[in-house]
């Protein structure tokens, strides 16, 4: 059972630029989680969770063919039963994105993503997982011939060490988490008919 309340701001200070922001908080009961017991654990519904949060949204183009979007998201998690820090999520994260249009049919788009530091579950001993941030970058071009859009991306640019939190506990099933991709390149071909 969850109680959730929000509060959510949005204003279009002009034409070109658009603000937002909202604040939650929530009460959890009943969650399902693993409690111990003779033998190993056993899922059951007897958690108490709590969270609140904030996230705050820019979206600003000073140019017909210029925008730039930038958002900042904090949470905070915690066990009722502990007053600890849930884990396995960042505190904070900070997204931004370029999209540029070069020229007639050309658009190159970039964005930056920042996930902080990701706490571990209460009993996991392995340290907290290190905040990283990583790069994308894409090139498009529509109208390659008629109805044809071509794209090709660079993401994870810089290579960055990105790692998912894996269950942890008393017990650690993936000692070293879950690797996201490293340095990739896609490449996209759309036809629209």
């Amino acid at each position: 059972t969850i109680d959730t309340y929000e509060l959510a701001f949005s204003h279009q200070l002009s034409s070109q630029l658009l603000y937002t922001a909202n604040i939650y908080s929530y009460n959890i009961k009943d969650f399902i989680t693993f409690a111990p017991q003779t033998g190993g654990a056993k899922a059951q519904n007897v958690g108490e969770l709590q969270g609140h949060g904030l996230e705050l949204e820019a979206d600003y183009s000073p140019f017909y063919n210029l925008r730039f979007l930038v958002n900042f998201a904090y949470q905070k998690s915690t066990d009722k039963k502990t007053d600890v820090d849930i884990g396995d999520a960042p505190n904070q994260q900070i997204y931004a994105r370029s999209e540029w249009t070069v020229a007639t049919d050309w658009h190159l788009d970039g964005q930056v993503t920042w996930v902080g530091e990701q706490k571990r579950v209460l009993g996991d001993p392995r340290p907290a997982l290190s905040d990283y941030t990583t790069v994308d970058l894409t090139l498009r071009k529509q109208e390659v011939i008629k109805g044809v859009e071509l794209a090709v991306s660079v993401r994870n640019l810089f290579d960055a060490d990105v790692r998912e939190p894996s269950t942890g506990g008393v017990v650690v099933n993936i000692p070293n988490d879950y690797p996201m991709a490293g340095r990739s390149v896609y490449a996209e071909l759309a036809y629209k008919f």
